[in-house]
C-alpha cells in the first residue's frame, strides 16, 4: 500500500491510460481525484474504484482553464482536506500532418493542455501541496520528446516542453518537500 493515506489527482482521464492510473493508485492505498472534461467516463472509473474498496471522487474541468483548475484544487480541499500527488495525464495530439501544412494554432492548443495545463494546474494546487509537507507531482510524457515522428511535430515539441518544465521544477520546487518528474 504504497500510497496508503494520500490523496491523489489525476488528469485526463478516460477509457484508457487515465482510468489505468487512477485504477494503480486506488489499488495502492490512495483516495483518487479523477478529473476530466466529461463526466459520463470519471462516474464509471470512480464507480470501479469504490466497487473494489477504494475511495474516489470525480470533478468536471479542463485544464486549459485557470477557473476550473481552482475549482479542482478546491474539490481536492473539500473533498479530502489535503493533496499529496498529481499525475498530468491530459493531453492534446494537436494537429498531425507535415509542418508546412499544419496551421500554428494547432501548435499552440497541443502546448496549451499538454505545457501550460499541467503548469497551470500544479500552480493553483501548489498551496495545498506545500501546507502538508511537499508531494509529488508526475507527468506523463512520450517517446515524442525525444526525437522527431512523422506528423506528430505539435504533440512532440509540447512533450519536450513539459519534460524541460519538470525538471525546472524540480529544481524550483524541490526545496519545498514537491518532486517533479516526468
Amino acid at each position: 500500500m504504497l500510497l496508503q493515506d494520500k490523496v491523489v489527482l489525476v488528469t485526463g482521464v478516460g477509457p484508457g491510460l487515465g482510468r489505468s492510473l487512477c485504477r494503480a493508485a486506488a489499488a495502492e492505498g490512495a483516495a483518487v481525484l479523477a478529473v476530466a472534461r466529461t463526466t459520463p467516463v470519471l462516474d464509471a472509473v470512480v464507480e470501479e474504484i469504490r466497487a473494489a474498496g477504494g475511495t474516489a471522487s470525480a470533478v468536471a474541468g479542463d485544464v486549459t482553464s485557470r477557473a476550473d483548475c481552482e475549482r479542482i484544487a478546491g474539490a481536492a480541499q473539500r473533498e479530502y482536506g489535503r493533496l499529496d500527488g498529481i499525475v498530468n495525464s491530459a493531453f492534446s495530439v494537436g494537429a498531425l500532418g507535415a509542418f508546412p501544412d499544419i496551421d500554428l494554432d494547432d501548435w499552440r492548443q497541443a502546448l496549451e493542455v499538454n505545457l501550460f495545463g499541467a503548469l497551470q494546474l500544479l500552480q493553483c494546487a501548489l498551496p495545498l501541496l506545500e501546507r502538508d509537507g511537499g508531494g509529488a507531482v508526475v507527468s506523463v510524457n512520450t517517446m515524442s520528446s525525444l526525437g522527431p515522428m512523422k506528423g506528430q511535430g505539435a504533440y512532440g515539441a509540447s512533450k519536450a516542453a513539459l519534460e524541460f518544465a519538470m525538471r525546472q521544477l524540480a529544481v524550483d520546487l524541490g526545496s519545498r518537500g514537491i518532486r517533479c518528474n516526468t
